[in-house]
């Protein structure tokens, strides 16, 4: 699928012991990193503390951040897309129709795309307005997977079926890219201007 050799990348980032670049990784999704010296020798590292509430959701399945620091939040059940300010103020974006889960979201340009069971609809849902509709529907039980492209294409990848299609948000196309063996892709990501399973 990728077409190139990526001994290179699993011997540094999963064989390796260096230290990642994750600052710089995460800088371009728009997400924070910041390391804290430790309190005491039996500090562990991180503190969770509560950063808002959802009234009336049940569970949160998926996240995805804008680039002015704005945060999205799908839930499960009832198919909801939330808005969440960088001071943590909470609002419902959208109710999608039909889905009764959002498994994924991702950010492109003024939209956030959502990826929903159990039809595997793609919504696409104006950030300003919370004006749903259906982008593409596949034949396949749930999107699983999201990821916006450089090219400013969104990718997405589904379960039960473990199908990848692109989808260009300027023409409103979508065309099937690859049909994997095995029930379901559960993550998508750049590298090097090629798609990654």
């Amino acid at each position: 699928l990728l077409g190139e050799d990526l001994t290179a990348f699993f011997d540094h980032a999963v064989r390796g012991t260096d230290d990642l670049p994750v600052e710089e990784l995460l800088r371009a999704f728009a997400v924070g990193f910041r390391r804290r010296p430790a309190e005491s020798a039996a500090d562990k590292g991180g503190k969770a503390s509560k950063f808002t509430s959802l009234k009336g959701v049940v569970a949160v399945v998926s996240l995805a951040q804008a680039g002015d620091g704005t945060l999205y939040a799908g839930t499960m059940p009832g198919g909801q897309v939330w808005k969440i300010t960088t001071a943590g103020k909470a609002s419902k974006l959208a109710t999608l129709k039909g889905a009764e889960s959002v498994w994924a979201l991702t950010v492109a340009g003024n939209a956030v795309y959502a990826g929903t069971g159990p039809k595997g609809q793609l919504f696409r849902i104006d950030r300003r307005s919370g004006k749903a509709t259906v982008a593409f529907k596949t034949d396949d039980k749930r999107i699983t997977a999201l990821m916006t492209a450089r090219d400013g294409s969104v990718w997405l990848g589904t379960s039960d079926k473990a199908l990848v299609f692109r989808h260009d948000p300027k023409r409103k196309t979508t065309r099937a890219m690859a049909d994997f063996a095995g029930n379901e892709i559960s993550a998508l990501a750049e590298h090097n201007g090629a798609a990654l399973v």
